[in-house]
């Protein structure tokens, strides 16, 4: 009622025109269903969150962590010299020898003729590379007495030079018999004075050592009575052996 009095005012009438009712509802066109996820989990633009609005006032007054540096900027760092290049021995260090003292010491194990292999050996071996020694070992008294005891003592030898077994050839053990025994070996190593891994022993100073001389057929002939015999009761250098030993 208040809406048709104000139309047909003549000041509304002069302006907007004849108004007409309509006789009929009005039907709004069809419209697409409205997108719901997008429009909760899109936040209007410029509008922070909720969970922003908690987040910052959380947040708030702290300082901001540091970045951690990247992989990529982390210096690199050298590699120590000794992982590069394996350091080398004093025996490694020796002039080149044309004497192949591995290959000889594999034939010389895979021999059933120990004395045939010795051949082999008289005919390659290079006196300025390599030399060969009788060590005797000087008791203290009360040594040299029960065989298991003698043995305990050639055997602690040959276990602290377990690292010289490259550079070397021997037999070495006990000789003689009951309170009597004796600790004595030959040897053929590189180089051809003492290794340092001899002088190392703690029992060096209680050696003697005898360098045998290739050329000389007396020592030549003890040097394969030494290497060919093992068998305990065969006699090499005057005394039966009593346990003995290769080191390879």
């Amino acid at each position: 009622r208040w809406f048709l009095h104000l139309v047909h005012l003549p000041l509304f009438a002069q302006t907007i025109g004849r108004v007409t009712l309509c006789t009929s509802p009005w039907q709004p066109a069809s419209l697409p269903p409205p997108q719901q996820a997008q429009a909760s989990e899109a936040p209007k633009k410029g509008v922070a969150s909720t969970a922003e609005v908690k987040k910052a006032a959380t947040e708030k007054g702290k300082k901001p962590a540091e970045a951690a540096p990247s992989k990529q900027e982390k210096p690199a760092q050298a590699q120590p010299e000794e992982e590069e290049k394996k350091e080398k021995k004093p025996l490694d260090l020796l002039p080149p020898s044309g004497f192949n003292f591995y290959d000889f010491k594999t034939l010389f194990a895979n021999s059933a003729d120990k004395r045939e292999a010795m051949k082999t050996f008289w005919q390659q071996f290079d006196p300025a590379g390599f030399s060969i020694w009788l060590l005797h070992y000087k008791k203290a008294e009360g040594e040299g007495v029960k065989l298991f005891l003698t043995s305990n003592l050639a055997n602690g030898f040959l276990q602290r030079l377990d690292h010289f077994r490259k550079y070397a050839l021997a037999v070495h053990g006990v000789y003689g018999q009951d309170g009597k025994y004796e600790v004595k070996g030959c040897w053929i190593w590189r180089g051809t004075g003492h290794p340092q891994e001899i002088k190392d022993q703690d029992t060096y100073e209680y050696h003697t050592f005898t360098q045998a001389d290739p050329n000389n057929a007396e020592h030549r002939a003890l040097v394969e009575d030494y290497m060919c015999n093992t068998e305990p009761g065969t006699i090499v250098d005057g005394l039966p052996i009593a346990e003995v030993s290769y080191f390879k």
